[in-house]
């Protein structure tokens, strides 16, 4: 049976609840885009820095207390957005190969892609209703029913 490989995080201190505890260290914001400009996605980043994700999330928000951090990760995005551009393009001239699907589904869900077709409307829409001449009486719409229904014949007698 094989062995289970050892986690390589599993030395690392953990919080109250058995999670990663995270300790900022400026030398991420050096690591993040470079990590990224191979491709590497958020997760992958934390959990090659030893980041728990909440952690990771919480430092790129808005409200950060590490706006060095947040910066790194959108210098970081844009470099795995031009990574995987460069790999589909490749993709595309057989230089690499790729499953288009995978490169289309990552690009959508990571990148912003998706499937619209913009449309610019600068003209006017007129809608126009018509409505048939109003009816004078009940014989006369009971009439009007039955010819459109191709039956001409009067409504039974009463028994």
């Amino acid at each position: 049976m094989a062995r289970k490989p050892k986690n390589p995080h599993a030395d690392q201190p953990r919080d109250a609840g058995g999670r990663m505890a995270s300790v900022y260290d400026p030398a991420f914001c050096e690591r993040i885009p470079g990590l990224m400009a191979e491709g590497w996605s958020h997760e992958e980043c934390a959990a090659e820095l030893g980041i728990g994700y909440r952690t990771w999330k919480r430092w790129n928000s808005d409200e950060t207390e590490h706006p060095e951090f947040r910066e790194a990760v959108i210098e970081g995005d844009w470099l795995s957005k031009a990574w995987w551009s460069r790999f589909m393009r490749q993709a595309a001239q057989a230089i690499v190969p790729c499953q288009p699907a995978m490169a289309i589904f990552n690009m959508k869900n990571r990148h912003g892609w998706r499937d619209v077709t913009e449309v610019n409307n600068t003209g006017t829409v007129r809608y126009v209703i018509a409505a048939p001449a109003p009816i004078e009486t009940t014989e006369a719409w009971l009439d009007s029913v039955r010819k459109s229904s191709g039956n001409p014949r009067p409504d039974p007698k009463p028994h």
